[in-house]
Parts: C-alpha cells; sequence; structure tokens
C-alpha cells in the first residue's frame, strides 16, 4: 500500500505548478505496480470500470463506472467524477463561465491503489423507513479504510446486501427502534457471509451495558466502541480530521440505488453534510453524546458539497450539531466555495444554537444567505428548559431569534414536547412562546413528540415514569408521561403548528406536513 506523505518538488517547473513530488523509494514501486499490471494498464483505451475489476481480483467487474486506467498517474488510477451542473442551471449557463483559480496543493496522505490480496470489507446500515438523510457515518468510514489502510471497501443499505464474499462485515446501528432486532440482524449476517468476521458499531453500541456487548462476543460478534475509524485501522489510533479523505462517489451512488441494467440511480442525492462530529452540549434528549467537537478541513467540506452538487442536489443542509460554534470556520468555508466558482447562497441550511447567536456569527451567518437556520429551543418554560438539560432561559431564546429575525435571517425554530415532567401549565407556555414569533416566521415552528433515547438522562427519567413505550420517529407518540394524555399532546402540537389566519405562505408547515428535521 502507497502510504508516504507528499513531498513538494524543488524544481522550478513543480514550484511553479504546486506539484507533488513522491519519493524516489515509493516512484520505483508505483513504476513497479504498473509493470505489474502489463498492457492493460498503459497500451490500451481504458475500458469503462477496467482498472476497477483489475484491482478488486475474482469480485469481477465493477459497476456504477468510477475509474479509468490513467497512465500518467503514480497510481495507475484516477476517479472519474461527472462534473453534471446542479439541478436547475443550464450546463451552458453562467456557472459554467466562471473560471475557478488555481487551488494550492494539498499536503494530506496520498489515496492509495488497494492490492488484489487486502482485505474486503462490507459496511452496512439500515434504511429507516421515511429516512431522508445519508448514512453520513459510513459515507466517512469508507475511503477513510481506504485511504489508510489500503482494504477494498463497499457500503451498503440493508435491503441490498450484495451476493459477495468478504472477509470482514460491518452493521452500523444508530438507534435501536421499535421492530427492529439488532442481534438477529447480525446472526444473519453471520450466517450469510460465512466466514467473514461480523462487526456492530455506531451509537447504538455505546448504550449497551458490558454484559450485553460480552453476549454478543460470545457469539462470535466483534463490538466496536467508541470510533470507527481506530478499529478498522488500528496502527492510526488518533484520527486526523485535517487530513480526513473526502467521500467517494461509489458510495453515494450505492446508496443512491445504483441500477446497473438501466444505468440510473434509482434515488435523488440527499443534501446533508458535516463539517463537525460532536457538541459541546449535554442536552438530555439527545443521542450525540460526543462532548469534545472535531473539525473537518474545509477544503474537505467543500470537496464533499461539490460532489453532491454534481450530483444534482439543489441546495446542501449541513448536519452539523451547531454549523455556527466558530464563525472563523464558516469563513473558510465560504472562501474556499468562493475559491472554486461554487455558491449555496440562499440554497443551504443549518443549525445555529441560541448561546451562539451573537453580532459577529450573525455576520458570518449572512454571508451563506440561508435559505433557514434551525434552532433548537425545545420549550418556553423555563423549567422544563432546565430539565431538558439546555443552558439559557426562554427570554434569552426570544431575544436571540429576534435578532436572527431583524437581520433578515429566515429562523425556523425547534420544539420537543412531553418531556418528562411536561404539563399542561409549561405547554401553555410554549405555545405562548411561539404565538409571540409566529407573525415574523416564514413557515412556523417544528414540535417533535419527544422519543426516549437509550444512553441519555431523558431515557432515565422516561423509564422510571412510564416504562411501557417503544421507541420510533418524532412524528409518532410513543411515550406518554403521567402528566399528559395522548389527545393532549396530539391537540397541543397541531395549535403550536397551525397557520395563523391569512397566512397562505405554502412553506408553512402544519401538523400534517412532513418533518424536515429527527431529533432522536
Amino acid at each position: 500500500m502507497l502510504r508516504a506523505e507528499p513531498v513538494r518538488s524543488s524544481t522550478p517547473k513543480a514550484m511553479a505548478t504546486g506539484a507533488i513530488a513522491l519519493p524516489k523509494a515509493e516512484m520505483k514501486r508505483a513504476a513497479k505496480r504498473r509493470r505489474n499490471w502489463g498492457s492493460r494498464s498503459c497500451s490500451k483505451p481504458a475500458r469503462v470500470g477496467e482498472a476497477d475489476s483489475l484491482t478488486r481480483g475474482s469480485l469481477g467487474p465493477a459497476w456504477p463506472p468510477r475509474f479509468k486506467v490513467c497512465r500518467k498517474s503514480p497510481m495507475g488510477v484516477e476517479p472519474r467524477v461527472p462534473r453534471t451542473p446542479p439541478r436547475g442551471l443550464d450546463p451552458g449557463g453562467p456557472m459554467s463561465q466562471i473560471k475557478r483559480p488555481a487551488r494550492p496543493a494539498r499536503t494530506g496522505p496520498l489515496r492509495a491503489t488497494c492490492p488484489d490480496d487486502a482485505e474486503r470489507i462490507l459496511l452496512v446500515t439500515r434504511r429507516v423507513e421515511g429516512e431522508t438523510r445519508n448514512p453520513l457515518a459510513l459515507l466517512d468510514l469508507a475511503p477513510y479504510i481506504r485511504r489508510y489502510a489500503g482494504k477494498h471497501v463497499e457500503a451498503y443499505y440493508w435491503e441490498d446486501l450484495p451476493n459477495r464474499s468478504y472477509d470482514v462485515v460491518g452493521l452500523s446501528i444508530l438507534q435501536h427502534t421499535a421492530g427492529d432486532d439488532p442481534t438477529a440482524d447480525l446472526l444473519f449476517l453471520k450466517e450469510r457471509y460465512g466466514g467473514a468476521r461480523i462487526v456492530v458499531g455506531g451509537k447504538w453500541v455505546d448504550t449497551l451495558c458490558e454484559g450485553e456487548r460480552e453476549a454478543l462476543r460470545d457469539a462470535g460478534i466483534d463490538v466496536c466502541h467508541g470510533q470507527g475509524e481506530p478499529y478498522f485501522v488500528p496502527d492510526r489510533p488518533v484520527v486526523d480530521f485535517d487530513h480526513y479523505p473526502a467521500w467517494d462517489l461509489r458510495e453515494l451512488q450505492t446508496f443512491m440505488g445504483w441500477d446497473a441494467e438501466t444505468q440510473k440511480l434509482v434515488y435523488r442525492a440527499r443534501p446533508e453534510v458535516m463539517s463537525t462530529r460532536g457538541c459541546p452540549f449535554n442536552c438530555h434528549f439527545c443521542h450525540n453524546t460526543e462532548r469534545k467537537v472535531k473539525f473537518f478541513s474545509p477544503e474537505r467540506t467543500v470537496d464533499n458539497i461539490e460532489l453532491l452538487l454534481g450530483q444534482g442536489c439543489p441546495e446542501i443542509w449541513f448536519q452539523d450539531d451547531i454549523f455556527t460554534l466558530r464563525p472563523d470556520r464558516m469563513d473558510a468555508i465560504d472562501r474556499e466555495l468562493g475559491m472554486r466558482g461554487l455558491s449555496i447562497k440562499g440554497a443551504c441550511k443549518f443549525f445555529c444554537h441560541i448561546n451562539y447567536v451573537n453580532e459577529k456569527s450573525i455576520e458570518t451567518m449572512k454571508l451563506f444567505d440561508p435559505k433557514e437556520i434551525q434552532i433548537g429551543v425545545e420549550s418556553g418554560d423555563d423549567q422544563m428548559i432546565r430539565r431538558l438539560g439546555k443552558s439559557f432561559s426562554s427570554e434569552k431564546a426570544h431575544a436571540a431569534i429576534t435578532k436572527l429575525l431583524d437581520a433578515g435571517l429566515h429562523v425556523y425554530p425547534l420544539f420537543l414536547l412531553a418531556y418528562p415532567g411536561e404539563t399542561r401549565e409549561s405547554l401553555d407556555r410554549t405555545l405562548a412562546f411561539i404565538n409571540r414569533l409566529k407573525p415574523r416566521l416564514h413557515k412556523g415552528a417544528w414540535v417533535s413528540y419527544y422519543q426516549p433515547c437509550k444512553g441519555t438522562a431523558g431515557w432515565s427519567e422516561a423509564t422510571a415514569r412510564n416504562p411501557d413505550f417503544d421507541v420510533a420517529r418524532n412524528e409518532d407518540i410513543t411515550y406518554v408521561d403521567p402528566n399528559l394524555t395522548r389527545e393532549m399532546m396530539i391537540d397541543y402540537r397541531r395549535r403550536m403548528m397551525e397557520r395563523p389566519a391569512g397566512v397562505t405562505d405554502p412553506e408553512w408547515r402544519t401538523a400534517e406536513g412532513p418533518s424536515p428535521v429527527l431529533t432522536a
């Protein structure tokens, strides 16, 4: 596997072009690799998928076509990414006329070509019914393993499991919901893929007690507790987020349902990206328990944005828990977009936090001209806000939202209904809070039903007050606090989300509308 750090060439020509030179030893190994591939890689025109079938050995021809053989590349192959314009843009229109300025050469590790005998890894996750988001964890992990471990990696949704043999099969589980049986899924994978090592990871694993993890190990299942990167690349126990590889088109296409017969994608590309991991706050209802925030490079973030735009995404949705955490990083992403001649102004959404609304952050938000800023308020009752683990008051929340609205930004506040301890009085205060803002909101407020999430303080409170519940989407009622009734919850949510008289904006979401965000 090619693992060398790139070294800048000192020749005048290389310095002028920003070229990167490999150490001589690595150049010799690359040349030997090309010779071993023989005339197919150098003397004949490349056929679609040819190089990938060479690197994957018995796995057969690759789909969808991702590579062309490249004589000039020291790796022997180079990715072929279609440069299609975002949906709604004329290929010959203004975007095609933009000249992109030269960018400095990257200094991160180089992509590697996997040898034929490298381990073959399959990454799998279930597609939740009605889910509208990208499987971000697997989109991150697959190219990371390729770059730093030199292994063949494929990633699929559960319903698209391939009929091929693998050395390792990993199942990623965010949360166990009603109707799912993760243990049965793991045993099925173990039977289906014979001698493959089966491993389970994701947030669900972090909620298991040691006895439950031990039971999985006794069944021959590896348990990946924490980040997946050190498990698959053990010689890099610390993840280098500055040089984390961008997504690969191949995963985006498999998750979009590439049909080999029609050569078309079944699903539209989804617009979600993340520029960070983790959240510094400790909300009692949230499954994100990573307190330390890790930042991906602005270049990597824009790489992913460019990939999504090239696949027809009409907008970009930053899924960071708090995208506005550091205005300087937002500035850097905006500059990188400009250097590439890309613009997502008026076509992006992101999350903000009440505690991070100030003059500097507002000015930076305006650079993006967001279509929508989602901000978690959760309740208009101060006692409930404290129970939820929030660190602000209802008045501070109202003042922060007012500042955003005064700046001309579109704000979409988020609320959580029926958390343990909720009462009719607290619901009345939340309803009054929303009604104060409604005249200025472009499409109202989103109200979710509380869904207990295992491993959180809210789960402990919910199981103590009413243990008879399942876990589902936040548009469904599963947990009913002893202070409330199901009918009361439905009525308050309807009143909180109803459209005011005289408002005809089709963007306004009522209680019967589709869910724009999942909080559990």
